[in-house]
């Protein structure tokens, strides 16, 4: 590898290591919620920068909703709507949280 690969990897390396202590210290002042929403929009920021490549949208359509696809994006779905409408995560955080006075 070239030098300047190198170091355009250890930066990769360094920027990812820091976003880990930056929300660390963020959560100490900013609620989970807020912080999720500054990550999309910093994320989203780019995106009306970024050209679309032109492609014909029956190979997107295509693609994206054939039958294969649709049964495992229903069963994406449905695993996690079971997973947000249980009652479970509730019982055992109450046993694992000591009752405080």
């Amino acid at each position: 590898m070239k030098p300047f690969d190198v170091f355009l990897a250890v930066l990769v390396a360094v920027i990812w290591g820091l976003g880990f202590v930056a929300s660390r210290l963020a959560l100490d002042e900013l609620s989970p919620a807020l912080m999720t929403a500054m990550r999309f929009a910093i994320a989203a920021a780019p995106c009306p920068f970024v050209r679309r490549p032109k492609v014909p949208w029956t190979v997107l359509v295509g693609e994206t909703f054939g039958p294969l696809r649709l049964t495992g994006m229903l069963t994406v779905v449905g695993g996690i709507a079971i997973m947000l409408l249980s009652k479970r995560p509730q019982a055992v955080r109450k046993q694992v949280l000591p009752k405080t006075a």
